[in-house]
């Protein structure tokens, strides 16, 4: 069926009283009220069985064209030779390079202070006061 069989359905039926079809395509109306229309089928198209149960049925079917694939190989192999061909060349780059070891020292400085971090925290006492016993009068 397509959509203006669906509206004239919907006319016959008494859902809507006018010529949907031609009001939205902007026509002069071909009937006004719920006419009794001799040409539509008595069986509509069955509408698909609700499910019993609430569920996922998950499909394992992935219709993902081939062409896509590959054009999604090609994109991550050229960005891994391009970061590759670029962080040599940032390397090579002696000002750069200076940069990057002091922020690596920096970096492991501040990874190996973070047990004291978190010890001085004092986490275990904040947890003792969220779950101590207020006390009674």
């Amino acid at each position: 069926m397509s959509w203006i069989n669906d509206l004239d359905a919907c006319a016959s039926a008494g859902i809507i009283s006018f010529d949907a079809p031609a009001y939205i395509k902007g026509a002069q109306p071909r009937y006004w009220g719920n006419p009794d229309f001799a040409h539509l089928p008595e069986e509509l198209v069955p509408i698909k069985q609700q499910p019993t149960k609430d569920e996922f049925k998950a499909s394992d079917s992935h219709n993902n064209p081939t062409w896509k694939k590959v054009l999604l190989g090609a994109v991550i192999v050229g960005a891994g030779i391009a970061a590759v061909v670029g962080g040599k060349n940032l390397l090579k780059n002696p000002k750069i390079a200076k940069k990057l070891k002091v922020h690596s020292k920096l970096a492991l400085r501040w990874i190996k202070n973070i047990p004291t971090k978190i010890k001085n925290l004092h986490l275990m006492d904040k947890l003792k006061k969220l779950f101590k016993k207020p006390a009674t009068p």
